[in-house]
């Protein structure tokens, strides 16, 4: 009973510390898709929910709460320190059409390029279900056949040899749907053509039966949405939740009922559903939590370096480089089957509460620069923000920034194709103009 109320005396202190950094940030940054807002906001959901998940949950410590809120204040420093850098433009210099920088009107390279993707998506969809296909022998489609092709591809990305090409097809699916939402304004021929990209994203994210890839879409999307229309995209929001709800707890509970081996019932699936959905928010604050008590030991295997390691890697074995997942740890009575332990546990088990200081400030300084110069509407900027804003919001469960340099620096060379396209005479329609790559801007 004393823990139990233990637990909900922290998670109300945390929901409340949270809530009011996120209050103070908001006032001050005057945007929701401020990297300081976004970073408390999802921290304030994650107390906010162990108010009610902490009843089959073990409770967070004061010890936990403390370093997640010391993490958020130099976080969030950071990013003050990261939009003073650089002069925030006035009203008059952002640019009137939407998602691009100042002086640039719609391309017509921009449309050329995306409907070349598209067809390409669509070629490649055949191909793509072949490969897949071949990590399961049971029907396609069936939730056992989903359990064998994440099993496969799980496989496949431990090896030490390279993916299929064909998986650079989910990628691309993703990458072009947020440059098509930071370029485009308005005209029903750009909705279809957005909406086409959106659902090619959405079918090859879900083939993978992974929620990594799909979340990164809904949420990269969510931040060039909003950056882009500089407001809070209420209908976009209410989609990426359900999308959100299916990606999280959908897929679970076809897990469930295939482990069980019997058929759910509506309202089974959908009260597991929102269990299943309150415990990967709130888990891995508690695996944190039960990781500093030494209830378990849990390997110190994560670390911040992963991506440099790799890369250097890549041109022969200097160093050791594993990538297990996470150890799977009891978080409650009986509740298993959970694996992670917040960004901060990339940073704490190897250095300290100097090393959380040292990174929470660097990437929020990076953060808040990023963010003030994607404001102007330049396309580069807008997409690394859109993978910058997803890193902060998947920092409830791991490391999604530095871990995922890979991403973004493909993501900015596919943004940097579309830039120098504009300014290439074959896609200009008036080559008589002293400016090239130029069109008049039109809204079709």
């Amino acid at each position: 009973m004393n823990g139990a109320m233990d637990g909900l005396v922290v998670a109300l202190a945390g929901s409340f510390a949270f809530g009011s950094l996120m209050a103070i940030s908001l006032y001050a940054a005057r945007s929701w898709f401020h990297p300081a807002v976004a970073w408390n906001g999802i921290w304030f959901v994650v107390f906010a929910c162990l108010c009610f998940a902490q009843m089959w949950l073990y409770p967070v410590s004061w010890q936990a709460l403390g370093i997640f809120l010391a993490g958020a204040l130099y976080f969030s420093f950071g990013t003050l320190l990261g939009s003073l850098r650089w002069r925030a433009a006035s009203p008059a210099e952002i640019p009137a059409t939407i998602g691009l920088a100042k002086g640039e009107g719609l391309y017509q390279s921009d449309r050329v390029l995306l409907l070349a993707v598209l067809v390409l998506l669509v070629i490649g969809l055949p191909f793509y279900l072949r490969h897949i296909m071949s990590f399961s022998s049971s029907a396609p489609f069936t939730p056992i056949f989903f359990l064998e092709v994440r099993q496969g591809m799980l496989d496949e990305a431990q090896s030490a040899g390279r993916g299929a090409l064909v998986n650079n097809l989910v990628v691309l699916s993703t990458f072009a749907t947020l440059v098509a939402l930071a370029v485009t304004e308005g005209g029903r021929r750009w909705r279809l053509l957005i909406a086409a990209l959106f659902a090619l994203a959405v079918f090859y994210n879900l083939l993978t039966a992974a929620k990594g890839g799909m979340l990164s879409l809904l949420v990269g999307s969510f931040a060039v949405y909003g950056l882009t229309r500089k407001r809070l995209p209420v209908k976009a929001l209410i989609i990426l939740m359900v999308l959100v709800l299916i990606a999280f707890g959908g897929i679970t509970v076809l897990r469930n009922s295939l482990a069980a081996d019997s058929e759910m019932t509506l309202m089974d699936a959908a009260g597991l559903t929102g269990q299943i959905f309150l415990n990967y928010l709130t888990t891995s604050a508690v695996a944190f939590s039960v990781y500093l008590d030494g209830i378990e030991q849990v390997p110190e295997i994560k670390s911040p370096w992963e991506f440099f390691i790799r890369t250097i890697n890549y041109f022969g074995t200097f160093f050791e480089a594993p990538n297990p997942p996470g150890k799977f740890i009891e978080l409650g009575p009986g509740v298993v089957g959970y694996n992670t332990y917040s960004i901060y546990f990339f940073y704490y088990p190897h250095y300290g509460m100097l090393g959380v200081a040292g990174f929470m400030f660097l990437l929020g300084l990076i953060s808040g620069a990023v963010h003030k110069l994607a404001q102007s509407g330049s396309l580069p900027w807008l997409l690394v923000y859109a993978m910058l804003f997803y890193g902060i919001i998947l920092g409830i469960l791991a490391d999604a920034l530095l871990t995922s340099l890979n991403p973004i620096i493909k993501l900015v060379l596919f943004g940097a194709v579309f830039v120098v396209a504009r300014h290439i005479r074959l896609f200009d329609p008036s080559a008589r103009r002293p400016r090239l790559g130029r069109q008049t801007p039109s809204r079709a």
